[in-house]
């Protein structure tokens, strides 16, 4: 993994908190035209601003989330409905999951919005985002811990495609 200069991360530790920090730092403050302004007059380099948005890799990102809830990845894997080979793939970064893996993934272990934020953002998967119906289910799920039975229940109330679809 690639040593942040801004302390977001490191080769051996992700420091979750400050990772959220960082993607919500800086570039979001300023607006796609006033980048692309920065670019076109020289004042931004494109190197430092990739740099900035740059999060860690999917498996370090898993890793910590699963070292940090004391979970194994059988026990993972099996709570989110998942294949042990798949779960060992992701781990390993042999394999992408989709969105709704990792959305269960999420709900397996707990996470607070803002670190399943950073999963989904880490699997290059779209953030959950309030102008989108399905996720305001999903956004009130991980806020509020809900299984994912009960999820998928809500979502089938709503006429979404549940946790387990692949649409």
């Amino acid at each position: 993994m690639d040593k942040g200069t801004d302390g977001c991360y490191n080769e051996n530790r992700i420091d979750l908190q400050k990772v959220g920090t960082c993607m919500g730092r800086e570039l979001p403050a300023l607006s796609t035209e006033l980048i692309a302004q920065g670019l076109e007059d020289n004042r931004f380099d494109l190197n430092a601003l990739l740099h900035q948005v740059k999060l860690p890799s999917l498996a370090s990102c898993l890793n910590e989330f699963l070292g940090r809830q004391r979970i194994n990845t059988d026990v993972m894997a099996e709570l989110a409905g998942m294949n042990r080979a798949s779960a060992y793939k992701i781990l390993n970064g042999e394999m992408k999951p989709s969105r709704n893996v990792l959305l269960r993934i999420a709900l397996v272990l707990e996470l607070s919005f803002e670190e399943c934020q950073i999963l989904l953002k880490c699997g290059e998967r779209a953030a959950l985002s309030a102008s989108r119906p399905r996720d305001l289910v999903l956004m009130d799920a991980v806020i509020n811990r809900h299984s994912i039975d009960d999820v998928n229940q809500q979502l089938q109330q709503n006429e979404f495609l549940d946790l387990y679809s692949r649409g």
